[in-house]
């Protein structure tokens, strides 16, 4: 993306409409855009300027005449005395018409009250007023009410409140009626010389929120007068405000309109995605001629040719799929940098690994050995003691109709999980990984440190290059890795030997047929542990060994073209922010 080409020219507000679009697609597009539209309003930037508009210098002359009388019959707070404005404290020059003053020179806050919580019912009541509180001013509301005379502040629906403490401080609400409590408070300004709207809009801009949020104290005591009263406010003319909250409705409803068309293509991508990697997995067996009877080596060969059909659909269709950088539907992950295309690709790796262990994506050769030769050479490697102790675990169960020359095995006889707990003290300088240095789902190790450095001070496990560390906490988040090289992990992993080969048994371990047999019996389990009789219980596909090696190579291929996808989508959300951030510079410089 040539991001230079895209930016609108300086003040380009037609520009600025016609990206809507591209900028929508950003992850958190939508959000970015309605509070960009929001800054420029309060600016005077969306061009709704008007020569006939008197000057807010006189409406200001105005407002503070008949300030002054509503405070004289007290009926508004007494005005502090606040410095004057000087140059230097001006922030952008403000459109024809359009003039500056401090917050506290021409509106006020008013905190809420607090009757004690004995006054509390849970039900509408005679002589009861609900206490409007922070969360009955969201989409799950708890209302409960107390006695008129219990309290002092109230509101209504055309009032505006902001939140003053925690986690809510800076949000900006419209009231309902009622009381309101001491974690919001009130803006009091004149309403037939304000617009309410465009006050709202002004609250919820950068311009008042990074003064709000900049107060150190703000999230442990909320902010107080003395914060809000010197911030600089822009006012425009009465009229001019009218219009800037119009054409804002305008910009907002469009920004709507963009948002329900990318979330019904969002769900459209990602339920053809659905849909075609289900083909894959589950390929409908060809009819045969006269619905005759097939062999079991016939129906496993049988869906080979539907296989490719499916293949070749995603293929034709692989740039939607896999390509898409709109952000995820609401309620499906709305995390920075998570895209449609992500979340698909994700998918993607899935069903790689589940089409890799069921013998898919290679074709067993005629010269490979068979699966059972090879289990019983292995066999024969296992000390006779833990043979007659293990085999008394329940056989493999078959989970999918395995290829010719594929057998099904235990996780026992094809692997070792290896425990060999070892005092830190002789280790210090060695690695020490546990579960939290291993990505979930994709086996890659991330940055870790030593043992000393660690501070480890139980006994830990012992493990050198060629072990499969694997985490038995939380099965669910399915993190393994091959190691290459020795140091020491966690109580809570397991060091595993593997006797066919390593690379094709982490295959199988990352795909979801092994975690679904690891968490079939811990849903009720806060924190549920694999322990070592239900990972010797495992079923595991055996391919040929020759086969192995070439499932291994093909799997790489495809993580790897799994891996350029990754990185085009990462690039196409990079180049989207910085559209956005040169974009507003040009408009609001």
């Amino acid at each position: 993306m040539d991001v230079d080409k895209l930016v609108p020219e300086a003040g380009s507000l037609t520009g600025f409409i016609e990206q809507f679009p591209v900028f929508a697609n950003a992850p958190n597009g939508i959000n970015e855009l309605k509070g960009l539209i929001i800054k420029l309003a309060v600016i005077g930037s969306i061009g709704t300027n008007n020569e006939d508009d008197s000057s807010a210098d006189i409406a200001l002359s105005e407002y503070r005449r008949k300030l002054n009388q509503e405070v004289k019959a007290a009926n508004f707070p007494k005005r502090p005395i606040l410095k004057n404005i000087l140059q230097s404290e001006i922030p952008f020059k403000l459109p024809t018409k359009w003039t500056w003053f401090r917050f506290g020179e021409l509106m006020d806050i008013q905190g809420g009250s607090q009757p004690p919580k004995s006054f509390f019912i849970d039900e509408p009541k005679k002589d009861y007023t609900q206490l409007i509180q922070i969360r009955d001013l969201g989409p799950k509301p708890q209302p409960i009410y107390v006695p008129v005379e219990k309290v002092t502040k109230f509101c209504s629906s055309d009032d505006i409140l902001i939140g003053r403490y925690g986690a809510s401080v800076g949000k900006v609400f419209w009231g309902k009626d009622g009381a309101y409590n001491v974690a919001l408070i009130k803006i009091l300004f004149l309403k037939d010389l304000f617009n309410s709207r465009f006050l709202h809009l002004y609250l919820r801009s950068r311009l008042f929120q990074d003064k709000i949020l900049g107060v150190s104290r703000s999230a442990q005591s909320g902010f107080n007068k003395g914060d809000v009263h010197p911030i600089l406010v822009p006012f425009p003319p009465l009229e001019e405000q009218k219009r800037i909250v119009a054409k804002v409705d305008e910009l907002m409803a469009l920004c709507d309109k963009l948002e329900a068309q990318q979330q019904q293509q969002a769900n459209n991508v990602l339920r053809a995605n659905t849909a075609a990697i289900n083909a894959l997995l589950n390929p409908e067996p060809q009819q045969t001629a006269k619905n005759k009877k097939t062999s079991a080596t016939d129906s496993a060969s049988e869906p080979k040719d539907s296989f490719e059909k499916n293949w070749q659909r995603i293929a034709q269709h692989f740039n939607t799929l896999y390509g898409c950088t709109l952000p995820m539907p609401k309620g499906e992950g709305r995390k920075k940098k998570h895209l449609v295309g992500l979340e698909n690709v994700k998918a993607l790796r899935q069903a790689i690994l589940k089409l890799s262990v069921k013998g898919k994506l290679t074709q067993t050769q005629p010269e490979d050995g068979s699966s059972e030769e090879l289990l019983e050479i292995i066999n024969t490697e296992i000390d006779p003691k833990k043979y007659k102790k293990l085999n008394r675990l329940a056989p493999p169960k078959e989970l999918f109709t395995l290829p010719h020359k594929w057998v099904w095995s235990s996780f026992w006889k094809i692997a070792d999980i290896q425990s060999n707990l070892v005092k830190p003290d002789l280790y210090g300088d060695m690695p020490h990984i546990a579960p939290n240095h291993i990505e979930k789902d994709n086996g890659v190790l991330l940055e870790y440190s030593t043992v000393l450095a660690d501070g480890v001070k139980s006994n830990k496990h012992y493990f050198y290059a060629g072990q499969i560390l694997y985490s038995k906490i939380r099965p669910n988040l399915n993190k393994l890795t091959l190691i290459d090289f020795e140091g020491l992990c966690s109580a809570d992993m397991y060091p595993i030997r593997a006797k066919i080969n390593t690379n094709f048994l982490c295959l199988y371990m990352l795909s979801s047929y092994f975690v679904e047999q690891t968490v079939a019996d811990d849903n009720r389990v806060a924190m549920p542990k694999v322990n070592q009789e239900r990972l010797n219980s495992i079923s595991v596909p055996v391919p040929p060994l020759e086969e192995q090696k070439r499932i291994v190579t093909k799997v790489d291929q495809l993580m790897t073209l799994c891996d350029q996808l990754e990185q085009q989508l990462t690039q196409s959300y990079s180049d989207a922010e910085k559209l956005m951030q040169a974009t507003v510079k040009s408009l609001v410089a």
